[in-house]
């Protein structure tokens, strides 16, 4: 069986604000829900896009007509006033309930921001400059299907200083509990090499322990870790690596687990490029893994493999390419979802020659 590509699809957009960073999940009740992260479109007003924003807020949209259409307007998931937030990432877990992740920021005027740590970015602005520092990774619950969510919960990393952030899916258990990819460093984000590792939660996220280390190098930040287990029981880690000496120099890079994430072996980076992403795994009917990612080496777009069952031998997919119109690095983030009638709707961030970042897709037949 090969993917086959059928056709591009606009999700959402609006000419006002900048949509990027989606997450698709089928609920309980059959709708299709589409998370991402929608911001003021700053291009005109500053000249450059920014994934950093105070009026950055998480929102989504539903489909209840296996992807033939979609909300008009986005409800709201999660707002953040005093800096903003990326990522809200969802896991839909046995009993319905909808998990949540996502990371925020706070911002403060360089002036009243104290000390300015080597860890902040710093951001000017027709003359002004914003302090950006990250405040931490919060999950929320929606236990009827994305209508209403609790309070967010922060992920307080045992008793360290450290801020983390998370993009991967989380992953349900046996036993109930529920593992999820963060991503951080000691004793504040990016002050050391960026590492990733496990922590695991018994009630729905609302409280963590660590778990487990997946990766830690000198030479390499590893972000934006994906955990998969295959139908076998093994884990796979598909690691968004970025050598600490040269931002251009990034790729996915691969571990292991055969104990149910407790240990991994040594990342090793895949032998095709891959750039700077994030990457996505589903589950095919063969038990096969599909993999997308955005592809930020020209020509730009998006692009997919499927993987043996157990995600090994990686060398030998075969990359199928979905898109490869794109018109610089700010795209991608996908996520995918099967429809009810056999075929994938892969979901990411795009844009065109008016610059606005909407969130688009691909359907493909898996046949």
């Amino acid at each position: 069986m090969k993917l086959k590509k059928h056709s591009d699809v606009v999700i959402y957009r609006t000419d006002r604000t900048y949509n990027a960073f989606p997450n698709i999940a089928r609920l309980h009740d059959g709708r299709i829900m589409i998370a991402f992260r929608q911001a003021k479109d700053r291009a005109a007003e500053y000249g450059f896009t920014t994934h950093t924003d105070v009026t950055g807020k998480g929102v989504c949209v539903f489909s209840a007509d296996n992807g033939e259409t979609w909300d008009a307007e986005p409800s709201g998931i999660y707002d953040f006033p005093l800096g903003g937030m990326n990522d809200t990432n969802m896991t839909v877990l046995s009993d319905g309930t909808v998990l949540a992740v996502f990371y925020r920021w706070r911002s403060f005027m360089e002036a009243d921001a104290g000390t300015v740590y080597p860890w902040d970015t710093v951001q000017e602005v027709k003359g002004r400059r914003f302090v950006w520092r990250l405040d931490g990774t919060y999950t929320l619950r929606s236990r009827d299907n994305g209508q209403s969510w609790d309070e967010p919960v922060k992920i307080v990393y045992s008793d360290s200083l450290m801020e983390i952030h998370s993009r991967g899916r989380a992953v349900e258990m046996r036993d109930g509990s529920v593992l999820l990819p963060v991503n951080g460093s000691t004793p504040f984000f990016r002050s050391t090499a960026v590492f990733s590792s496990i922590v695991r939660s018994f009630d729905s996220g609302k409280t963590w322990e660590p778990y487990a280390e997946i990766a830690k190098s000198d030479s390499v930040d590893f972000y934006e870790t994906t955990i998969y287990r295959s139908p076998s029981g093994l884990f796979t880690a598909f690691l968004r690596g970025i050598a600490r000496g040269d931002k251009a120099d990034a790729n996915l890079y691969l571990s292991y687990s055969d104990d149910d994430g407790v240990s991994w072996t040594e990342p090793a980076r895949a032998p095709f490029p891959s750039s700077s992403t994030v990457f996505d795994v589903l589950r095919l009917p063969d038990d096969r893994a599909l993999l997308t990612y955005g592809y930020r080496l020209k020509p730009f777009g998006i692009r997919a493999r499927v993987l043996e069952p157990d995600c090994r031998r990686i060398e030998e997919s075969e990359e199928v390419v979905l898109r490869d119109d794109g018109l610089g690095t700010d795209i991608g983030y996908s996520s995918a979802v099967a429809l009810s009638d056999d075929r994938i709707l892969v979901v990411y961030y795009y844009y065109h020659d008016d610059g606005n970042r909407h969130i688009a897709g691909t359907i493909c037949r898996y046949e």
